[in-house]
């Protein structure tokens, strides 16, 4: 039997006519690869950050927070268990700044917090000055909007303060609303001069504490819980924020393998019509001695390189492409990401490329069976096996290949949903290689005489032997539909945002407004020249029991969300429901029946279904430190997207009085016009009124989304690219067959372009197929997700269906032009002379 170097000598002189073919395909290989890399690599890279700066995400080992305040008492039942206590007392409120007033966070500080980071300034000094009473910190986002510097002068209530310096490295976030406000840093034995803690009450109060050591921070855990405080550990920040990464990078999973299993499906395709055309040489082989083994072994060796080829490079563009995500969204992250991915990270992508290219291309190579020493006496072009099989096991090996994926994945984010994924990325694949298999059906019925010649030979092509249209509607497919996908999906991420700009939506809100203030506000919006939509009293509570079951115990018992029992809700009252909200289910107002002392509250329907409650159950509320106990009377149904005075809880007039709040005044800013001069007429006038720009909220939301985006995009347009490169790789792998084809119409009397139009309908037909039934995938997958995760319209927009439908058919039409150029071009005669009559 001939040895490894004879193998490796006939492989190198028999890929000198394929090289440029196979290696094209390689491409697809890398594109997917390197989508796996990057993917994760981001992955690993954010999980280790989150885990090595776990106590600087908080910043402290505890933060603890009270909308009331804390006592002297109360202080020091956790202080004894402490090393360090910080202090911090943060609330929104407008600045002067300039000309004109912008919304800040204000978080006054005392102590040496954080504990655990930096914070960075310029001056480098500016921190230092602030915490003396020296002024004032700023991010710097906020002097660039009013084009202010360090050393001018702000006001902040009473008190006008000089900015000492900018932020360039900022502290933890202590509350969610501070990621769409530029923080104020001031010292708290400052704030008592500004007068705003006497007129504001949307006041929290944290305590940061550094209690290294998990029995002290379990201890202060159970004092604080057990007074009714908010407590936040360094390892909630950390899995809070590692979920978010967890659940965003699982759906960027479904796209990296779907591009790595379409560059293997464009191997396996390369490797299948490459052995169709070896299957004479290597009889040949058979018939001077060649063993089986060995007329194995070189192609084998071939597709090895191959993959080893499209590893290799996937795996240096997936490098690649983890620096520039890192330097474009670094900045949405609180923490240090390492600029390129660990080699563990890259090895492993690079081996799991390999191994799904190498195991996708053996069952191509099992069509070497066919090479027998007496293929060799076949006439040329003689069919010689059943190629349709080889394709269904290729379309078995998807769905083995695709399954394995989901075992893998379901220690990490658990089987329930890793199955899920799978079945779904499946069915994908599943419905195309049906839509191809029907496609070829239908071919052969739809045919009719009557059709122009060009046509109708376009449209058997389909279903003409050695056909591999299978392979062509499942690449472009699978392309179309994650890549419809995901612009649909952002399409209903944005269109949230453009919400606000319908003319009867709000798009300014009036925050912490007191009751003696609405009146006053109301002229001053008016006389600003804005409109007034609405005001609602609000009260702020937090869900203590349900039905007499404690919140802890709930929590304990995992029946109730965590979110519900750590969030605090801001509730109102009123008489009448408003225009975004239906009534569901139980009376309104008017017909409840309860007692004089009963409190009555209508709950909005999906709160009450994360609680289990409904209509006649009861919930124990703390009221700023009152105890409430509440009656369900009806459920409703609430358009969040509407960006109305919306609440997950109202309750009858009267049953709130006495209980502290604040009014809420929504309006809206003619089109075209600015809410500078009026902020700042509110901000003299009423200093402890918030005013929320919801333009300027949704700029930044867009900015986020954008950057986001870009990733998710970034890798749709890999998947496409994979899923086209496969494409090419089929049309290519024709090229030998279109070649007979068209020497023979050429020679019954077929002009040239009657052979180019031949060529354009069977592409333009299978593009259609592909491109209708990939959009109608993503259709279906994003009403799914309209409906249940974004809430929002759930009919696609017509603009992408058919940009991506017809898209496909062009880019098909395109692809099979250029590499299918040339074909009809020479004469029949020099046509016939050029071709192998071995097949070789």
């Amino acid at each position: 039997m001939p040895g490894l170097v004879w193998i490796l000598r006939m492989a190198w002189r028999d890929s000198r006519s394929q090289r440029r073919r196979l290696f094209g395909v390689a491409a697809s290989v890398s594109l997917g690869v390197a989508a796996l890399a990057a993917l994760h690599g981001l992955h690993g890279t954010v999980r280790k950050a989150v885990e090595r700066e776990a106590n600087a995400l908080l910043g402290s080992d505890v933060q603890i927070t009270s909308r009331t305040g804390f006592s002297e008492g109360q202080e020091a039942a956790f202080r004894v268990l402490a090393d360090a206590v910080a202090r911090e007392t943060s609330f929104s409120s407008m600045l002067l700044i300039g000309d004109g007033a912008g919304l800040v966070q204000v978080r006054a500080l005392e102590g040496t917090y954080p504990f655990y980071g930096t914070v960075e300034t310029e001056p480098p000094n500016a921190w230092a000055r602030a915490m003396n009473g020296e002024g004032v910190v700023l991010e710097s986002a906020l002097l660039d909007r009013f084009g202010a510097a360090v050393g001018d002068t702000v006001r902040l209530g009473n008190e006008a303060f000089e900015i000492s310096g900018v932020i360039r490295k900022p502290l933890p976030r202590s509350s969610r609303f501070s990621a769409f406000a530029p923080e104020l840093i001031v010292a708290e034995s400052a704030l008592a001069r500004t007068g705003l803690l006497e007129s504001t009450s949307l006041v929290f109060h944290h305590r940061h504490i550094q209690a290294p050591g998990v029995e002290r921070v379990e201890a202060i855990r159970q004092v604080a819980e057990s007074s009714g405080w908010q407590v936040q550990r360094a390892e909630d920040r950390r899995d809070q924020l590692g979920g978010a990464f967890e659940r965003f990078q699982q759906f960027l999973a479904l796209i990296a393998v779907a591009a790595l299993v379409l560059g293997a499906i464009g191997v396996a395709g390369a490797i299948e019509a490459h052995v169709r055309r070896r299957i004479g040489a290597v009889a040949v082989l058979r018939c001077l001695g060649c063993p089986a083994r060995a007329a194995f072994g070189v192609l084998a060796v071939q597709a090895g390189v191959l993959g080893l080829a499209g590893a290799i490079t996937g795996v240096a563009l997936g490098a690649s492409l983890h620096a520039m995500a890192v330097w474009w969204a670094g900045g949405l992250v609180p923490f240090e990401l390492a600029f390129w991915p660990s080699p563990g990270v890259l090895a492993a992508t690079g081996a799991t490329g390999f191994g799904v290219c190498a195991s996708f291309s053996a069952l191509p190579l099992l069509g070497l069976r066919q090479a027998t020493p007496s293929r060799a006496l076949r006439e040329p072009g003689e069919a010689g096996g059943r190629p349709a099989k080889v394709r269904g096991v290729l379309v078995v090996s998807v769905l083995g290949a695709l399954a394995v994926w989901g075992v893998l994945r379901a220690g990490e984010i658990g089987a329930v949903r890793a199955a899920g994924m799978t079945a779904g990325l499946a069915l994908a694949f599943g419905v195309l290689t049906a839509a191809a298999a029907l496609a070829g059906k239908l071919a052969r019925w739809l045919v009719r005489p009557g059709w122009p010649f060009w046509l109708r030979q376009g449209v058997a092509s389909i279903f003409r032997p050695g056909n591999q249209a299978t392979l062509f509607v499942l690449a472009l497919g699978s392309a179309t539909f994650l890549l419809g996908l995901v612009m649909l999906t952002r399409d209903s991420l944005l269109a949230r945002i453009e919400v606000a700009r319908d003319p009867e939506s709000p798009n300014l809100y009036l925050v912490d407004v007191q009751p003696d203030q609405v009146d006053g506000v109301k002229a001053a919006m008016t006389a600003g020249g804005s409109t007034v939509l609405d005001s609602a009293p609000v009260v702020t509570m937090r869900i203590t029991a349900v039905n007499g079951v404690s919140a802890r115990d709930l929590e304990k018992a995992g029946s109730v969300p965590k979110w519900i029992f750590q969030r605090e809700f801001r509730s109102s009252y009123r008489a009448g429901l408003n225009d975004s909200e239906r009534l569901l289910t139980g009376p309104w107002w008017d017909e409840v029946e309860v007692g004089l002392d009963d409190i009555a509250v209508s709950l909005e329907r999906e709160l009450a279904g994360d609680l289990g409650v409904g209509v006649g159950d009861w919930l124990d509320l703390d009221v700023v430190g009152r105890p409430l106990r509440a009656r369900i009377t009806s459920l409703r149904e609430v358009d969040w997207s509407r960006f109305n005075l919306n609440f997950f809880m109202v309750f009858r007039p009267g049953d709130l009085d006495g209980a502290p709040g604040f009014f809420l005044v929504s309006g809206r800013i003619p089109e075209g016009s600015s809410s500078g001069a009026l902020q700042r007429s509110l901000a003299v006038a009423f200093p402890n009124v918030s005013t929320i720009d919801l333009a300027l909220v949704l700029e930044r939301v867009r900015e986020i989304l954008g950057k986001i985006a870009w990733v998710v995009e970034g890798l749709a347009w890999f998947t496409a690219a994979a899923g086209l490169g496969a494409v090419a790789g089929v049309i290519a792998n024709g090229r030998e067959d279109r070649l007979r084809e068209s020497v023979l119409l050429r020679t019954l009397g077929a002009d040239r372009a009657t052979v180019e139009r031949i060529w354009v309908a069977e592409h333009g037909v299978l593009g259609l197929i592909a491109g209708g039934v990939g959009m109608t995938l993503a259709s279906a997958a994003h009403a799914a997700l309209a409906v249940w995760v974004f809430k929002s319209d759930p009919w696609p927009s017509p603009f992408w269906l058919g940009i991506f439908a017809l898209g496909a058919a062009t880019v098909s039409i395109a692809l099979g032009w250029w590499l299918g150029r040339g074909i009809s071009a020479r004469p029949p005669l020099e046509e016939l002379r050029s071709l192998d009559p071995g097949g070789g």
